[in-house]
């Protein structure tokens, strides 16, 4: 029997690509992975890793990145403060080299920073706007994000909890 003693996030995240990968390829459980000649089955299997890697890790951890540019330049007006802000957090912190693996660390910050920007928002559009279909989609992104991140690391829950309380203040 198996199991995974990791939050299931990440594994939920990557179903769409593995599904559509493994429509075109057939990949074998039974790889050596330590075998480094010529090996179908293990190029297969990297290859797979790779896309779910990029669609997942990789792919929030860009949108964050956008994310977090818009809402530094919202803040403060400065194109030039949210490049900064924006290349820091993407590329001089250790999210850079998480995003490049199949883990759950820089998916989960970049659900929760994606989180918190639409709970930023929703906090603004809550006294400026009577839209009840913006504010219902914004409840629902914002919560999809913050659900997400904790399915994806399990610890999230304390930075959700500040965030949502954020909506309070």
């Amino acid at each position: 029997k198996y199991y995974s003693d990791k939050a299931p996030g990440m594994s939920f995240l990557a179903v769409p690509v593995a599904y559509l990968f493994t429509r075109f390829a057939r990949v074998s459980p039974n790889v050596d992975l330590d075998d480094q000649g010529p090996n179908r089955k293990r190029t297969t299997l990297l290859l797979l890793s790779y896309l779910c890697t990029v669609a997942t890790s990789g792919l929030l951890t860009a949108l964050a990145a956008v994310a977090l540019f818009g809402f530094i330049e919202k803040k403060t007006a400065n194109w030039q403060a949210a490049v900064v802000g924006a290349a820091t957090y993407a590329l001089a912190t250790p999210t850079w080299g998480w995003a490049t693996n199949f883990f759950g660390h820089a998916t989960a910050g970049a659900l929760l920073i994606i989180g918190f920007v639409l709970v930023d928002k929703l906090a603004e559009s809550m006294g400026e706007t009577r839209d009840g279909k913006a504010i219902a989609g914004l409840i629902l992104a914002a919560g999809l994000a913050l659900g997400f991140a904790i399915s994806v690391e399990f610890p999230s829950a304390v930075p959700v909890a500040i965030i949502l309380a954020y909506l309070t203040i």
